[in-house]
C-alpha cells in the first residue's frame, strides 16, 4: 500500500491558470481540445527546408519548403530556439528581419550535417496562412490532447457516473484545464468507498491526468485513493497512489494505448479490502495512556518532539482522543496542514502514512 499525504498538483493548476483555460463540464473541453484537433497536420522535412522572414505585416514567419507561409505561435518560436541552443527571449527582442537572418543562419549550419534529422511540424489550417503549434524532432511520439480527454471520458463512463470534476470554493465545477499547450484533468469519486467504521476514517477515489501534445510536459496519470479535496483542490491523505509516465518518444502512442488504459482498468477494478484492513490494524494498534509515555512512544516512531506533541493535541482537540494509530495518523496529517510550506507539510504526511503500513 503507498501511501502519500499532501498532494499540491491540483492545487498548482487550479491557482495559475488563466480563466480562458478553465472549463466546467468534460463536455466544454472535449469540444475545445477536438477543435484543434480537426484542423491539425502533421510535416516533416529536412531543416534545410526552412526559411524565416518577415511578412508584410511585420510579423516572423516560416516557409517550409516553398509552400504557404506559416507562422509560428509563441511555443513552436521557443522550440525553434532551443534546436539550435539558442536564447529565444533574446531573440524575441531583435528586429524581426535580424531574428529571421540569424535563425536562417543556424538552419543553414546545422544542415550541412550529413545526420541531420530534420524537423516534425505540427500545423493548424488558417484561412490566410498555417500556424506552427510545434517543432521537434522527427523522432518524437506524439500522444494527442484528445486521447487523454478520450481516456478519462471512458473513465468516466466505467465508473457509472460517479466520477465527476470537482467544484471549487464557491460551488463552480474546476478542475478542467486547457491552452494551447497542454491540458490537465481532475476528477473524483464522491462516494465513500473505503469506510473504516467512522466519520473519518473514509477514503474517496479520485483521478488525474495531463498531457502536452506540442512537448511542453510528459503524458502523466495518476489515480489514488483519499481523505479529503479543499475547494481550492488541496488534497489531502493519498493512498494507493498509482502513476503512469509516458515520456513523447517513438514509441509513446503504443505504450499510450497498453499502459493508460490498463491503469485505469486497474483502478476501476481494484478490491479496497486492503485498506479496509489497514484502518482496523491502525485502530485495534494501542497508544499508552500515560501521556509521558505516549510522547515518547511517538518521538520513538520518528518524529520530534514538536510533531508528536502537536499531533496528538490536534488529535485530541479535533478527534476527541488520541488512543491508537490511526487517530495518530489523522493527528499529524491536520498539524502538518499548519505549514506555510508544501516540502514540511508532504514530508510530516509522507512519514505519518507509514504507520498504517507498520507491523502489529
Amino acid at each position: 500500500m503507498q501511501t502519500s499525504g499532501y498532494d499540491a498538483r491540483v492545487f498548482s493548476e487550479w491557482s495559475s491558470r488563466p480563466a480562458d483555460q478553465r472549463f466546467e463540464s468534460l463536455e466544454a473541453i472535449t469540444a475545445a481540445i477536438m477543435s484543434r484537433t480537426e484542423t491539425a497536420h502533421e510535416r516533416t522535412l529536412p531543416l534545410a527546408k526552412l526559411n524565416f522572414y518577415p511578412d508584410s505585416s511585420g510579423a516572423l514567419v516560416m516557409e517550409p519548403d516553398s509552400s504557404n507561409p506559416v507562422a509560428l505561435n509563441h511555443w513552436a518560436f521557443g522550440q525553434v530556439a532551443s534546436r539550435f541552443s539558442a536564447p529565444a527571449e533574446f531573440l524575441r527582442r531583435l528586429p524581426v528581419d535580424t531574428t529571421a537572418s540569424v535563425l536562417n543562419t543556424l538552419v543553414s549550419r546545422a544542415a550541412r550535417d550529413p545526420s541531420d534529422p530534420g524537423a516534425k511540424l505540427l500545423l493548424h489550417e488558417g484561412d490566410s496562412f498555417d500556424t506552427a503549434r510545434a517543432i521537434t524532432s522527427p523522432t518524437y511520439g506524439r500522444i494527442w490532447d484528445r486521447d487523454l480527454v478520450r481516456l478519462m471520458t471512458r473513465m468516466v463512463d466505467m465508473s457509472g457516473g460517479a466520477l465527476f470534476n470537482p467544484r471549487e470554493w464557491g460551488g463552480k465545477p474546476g478542475g478542467l484545464y486547457a491552452s494551447d499547450s497542454d491540458c490537465f484533468l481532475f476528477f473524483i469519486d464522491g462516494g465513500s468507498l473505503v469506510d473504516g467504521g467512522g466519520e473519518r476514517d473514509q477514503l474517496f477515489r479520485g483521478a488525474y491526468g495531463w498531457n502536452s501534445e506540442v512537448g511542453k510536459c510528459i503524458l502523466g496519470l495518476r489515480t489514488f485513493m483519499f481523505q479529503q479535496v479543499c475547494g481550492n483542490f488541496q488534497i489531502w491523505g493519498q493512498r494507493e497512489v498509482r502513476e503512469v509516465r509516458i515520456r513523447h518518444t517513438g514509441r509513446a502512442p503504443e505504450r499510450f494505448a497498453s499502459e493508460a488504459w490498463g491503469a485505469v482498468k486497474g483502478f476501476l477494478d481494484s478490491s479496497t479490502a486492503g485498506e479496509v484492513a489497514a484502518i482496523k490494524a491502525a485502530k485495534a494498534r494501542e497508544l499508552p495512556t500515560d501521556s509521558k509515555l505516549r510522547l515518547e512512544h511517538v518521538m520513538g516512531l520518528g518524529f520530534t518532539a514538536s510533531e508528536a506533541r502537536n499531533g496528538i493535541s490536534a488529535a485530541e482537540t479535533e478527534i476527541g482522543s488520541c488512543q491508537n494509530y490511526w487517530q495518530l495518523v489523522d493527528g499529524l496529517t491536520m498539524h502538518a496542514r499548519s505549514y506555510a510550506t508544501i516540502d514540511r507539510k508532504t514530508d510530516l504526511e509522507t512519514r505519518a502514512g507509514r504507520l498504517m503500513r507498520l507491523d502489529s
